[in-house]
């Protein structure tokens, strides 16, 4: 398989949809939401916004599913924003459960840290490899030092965006700036690790 081949599938398996929708899988043990907890953060934090991006694509708006161009960006990142508060409140309302509250305004925080930077700075972060670092950080706290491996999927994911030519150095290097103020943030919310 050639590299670009590889890197370009290495993007649409941990695109950040599907990312997204495995940390609100895993975290549910560990924060104790059940089913209807993750469903509703799956469907409000990754399908919704899936959905409205190929939307957005099927109107001519992006680009392509990536959205690699800065000027294409705000669309998606507000949309899917307002989907993540749809999650928040439909959290509160039906699930209540705090653990899954507190995941859900982690995620709301990044977020809108990327959607600041994007407009402030006109910098793309990459958000494939904001999204993995941020995640395999709160899977690792809340699961256990054992799935420390799982780091090799924002580094696969930093090889494959700068391989493609979709990002720099500086990006994805940025995109990791996630890993450590995740893990202020969960330390903040949620208190010591669950599991070492």
């Amino acid at each position: 398989m050639k590299a670009e081949n590889l890197a370009a599938a290495f993007s649409w398996i941990f695109h950040p949809t599907v990312m997204t929708a495995a940390l609100f899988l895993a975290a549910s043990p560990a924060l104790g939401y059940g089913p209807l907890g993750a469903a509703i953060a799956v469907f409000t934090y990754s399908l919704l916004p899936l959905t409205l991006l190929a939307a957005l694509r099927a109107l001519g708006l992006v680009s392509s599913f990536d959205v690699v161009r800065t000027s294409q960006r705000l669309a998606p990142l507000m949309l899917a924003e307002a989907s993540y508060v749809v999650g928040i409140i439909t959290t509160a309302l039906v699930s209540r459960s705090r653990g899954l509250l507190l995941l859900e305004v982690l995620y709301l925080v990044n977020s809108a840290i990327v959607i600041i930077v994007t407009l402030l700075l006109k910098f793309k972060i990459s958000i494939h490899v904001s999204t993995a670092s941020a995640i395999v950080t709160a899977i690792v706290y809340l699961d256990g030092l054992s799935l420390l491996p799982l780091f090799a999927i924002p580094a696969a994911l930093t090889w494959a965006r700068v391989r493609l030519g979709v990002h720099t150095i500086r990006q994805v290097a940025a995109g990791w700036a996630f890993m450590p103020l995740t893990l202020v943030q969960l330390f903040l919310y949620l208190g010591p690790a669950f599991k070492h």
